[in-house]
């Protein structure tokens, strides 16, 4: 009759030949550590540099928009003082002629 038992005999072989934790295996998806896609995850560093980045680019957009809100403002600013004065020079045209 054939042995099929799973039982090794530890004395007999050697340990880090059955398990060895630096070779991922595959667990089946189970969660347990094993072998993982690597590309769907990131590390802490790489989420950092990716973070840093996006605040960047948002920095910068809202540095030009506030350049273009200073700039709008400057040029209402003088629309309204020539707005005045063109009023102003022909309410002083309109006194004269009368």
């Amino acid at each position: 009759m054939k042995n099929n038992s799973k039982v090794i005999d530890m004395q007999t072989v050697n340990a880090e030949k059955v398990v060895n934790p630096s070779i991922p295996r595959d667990n089946g998806g189970t969660g347990d550590g094993g072998n993982m896609n690597t590309d769907k995850y990131v590390t802490h560093k790489e989420f950092n540099d990716a973070m840093h980045k996006i605040d960047k680019n948002f920095d910068n957009i809202n540095l030009q928009f506030e350049k273009q809100k200073v700039w709008l403002l400057k040029e209402l600013a003088a629309t309204a003082m020539f707005i005045v004065t063109i009023l102003g020079f022909l309410i002083s045209i309109l006194a004269l002629l009368k």
